[in-house]
């Protein structure tokens, strides 16, 4: 009778010390007892300071986890209410480890030292590592018990925050109004773009622009169309001397360059002539000639000659208000 006196008193008394035990926050190691807020010895018995809980409330009704090279094995947990209209966001800022967190409906006594039971469906259950934040934006209102534990030696913090779905609305509703107006811009600048554009189309030149005769006292430059395509045809014809021919018969409109340029395929000739004016000597000098044909702002035509003197050789032509036909003799 003796024996079971005592250990009814002894039942009694670890009642009693479970009665005083603080609400809140709180952690335990999974090595721990159910219902047993820590193993290590109080301050007034030992004169050390007690380790710092694993979890603390927040202001705004959430809680941190905060992890200082915290073992694996290591567990702790709170209640956290979210009410109509909240949301729970995680914030996770990890440097070394994993945790585990499951979030488990109906969790309500928060004179319990909550511990992890696995055993429970959880409306969140994930493994955490590294940084970011994740938004549960259809969680429903209701009382949770938040459990984590660290599943490989873990340092950094892990933040619970209740938010309001109306600030996220008007978060929502600002950014797109800033995405808004920053379209509109962007429409706006392209709009001013495309007006320059198409002002810079209209100063561009065409290859009808082109078409035609243009002189520069012995030069003649003819410029045209056939059912081959468009060519050039510049001709050299002193009063006394040799006429000296430069003939491209493939000629092409750059547009991008805005000019007339020509494939290595210009044949330049030279014909003498004897004392009746008919042809004497034809001389090929070369067949693989390259030009650009350039009209200038004021009307003007430049031609470059890329074959003989590159850069230098540029003739400015004038337009001729008539046609002008390639020299008889050479017909």
């Amino acid at each position: 009778m003796k024996y079971n006196y005592v250990k009814k008193a002894l039942v009694l008394l670890l009642a009693a010390t479970l009665a005083l035990a603080p609400a809140g926050c709180s952690s335990a190691s999974a090595k721990d007892n159910v219902g047993t807020a820590s193993t290590e010895p109080s301050k007034e018995n030992t004169g050390k300071e007690e380790p710092a809980p694993l979890l603390d409330v927040t202001e705004d009704g959430g809680c941190i986890a905060t992890f200082d090279k915290t073992d694996k094995g290591t567990g702790g947990g709170t209640g956290i209410t979210i009410g109509d209209g909240e949301y729970l966001v995680i914030d996770t800022a990890l440097t070394a480890g994993q945790v585990q967190v499951r979030v488990v409906s109906g969790g309500s006594d928060m004179e319990k030292v909550p511990v992890p039971d696995n055993s429970q469906p959880a409306t969140i259950d994930y493994v955490f590592e590294g940084s970011g934040t994740t938004e549960y934006m259809e969680i429903q209102p209701g009382n949770y018990m938040v459990n984590v534990m660290v599943e490989k030696k873990a340092s950094g913090t892990i933040l619970f925050s209740i938010k309001s779905k109306d600030a996220a609305s008007e978060k929502a509703a600002d950014a797109a109004s800033a995405a808004a107006s920053d379209t509109a811009a962007a429409a706006e600048t392209a709009a001013a773009a495309g007006t320059a554009a198409e002002a810079a189309r209209a100063t561009a030149t065409s290859p009808d622009m082109y078409f035609g005769s243009w002189v520069n006292g012995d030069y003649l430059l003819n410029i045209g169309e056939s059912e081959d395509g468009m060519y050039a045809s510049v001709h050299l014809q002193p009063k006394d001397g040799p006429i000296v021919e430069w003939l491209y018969n493939e000629v092409l409109f750059d547009e991008v360059a805005d000019e007339m340029n020509t494939f290595e395929t210009g044949i330049k000739t030279t014909y003498t002539f004897d004392a009746k004016g008919l042809i004497d000597t034809v001389e090929e000098e070369f067949d693989d000639g390259a030009a650009a044909f350039r009209l200038t702002k004021d009307g003007r035509m430049i031609w470059v000659d890329y074959k003989e003197t590159p850069g230098k050789n540029e003739i400015t032509f004038k337009k001729s208000p008539k046609l002008i036909p390639t020299p008889s003799v050479l017909e």
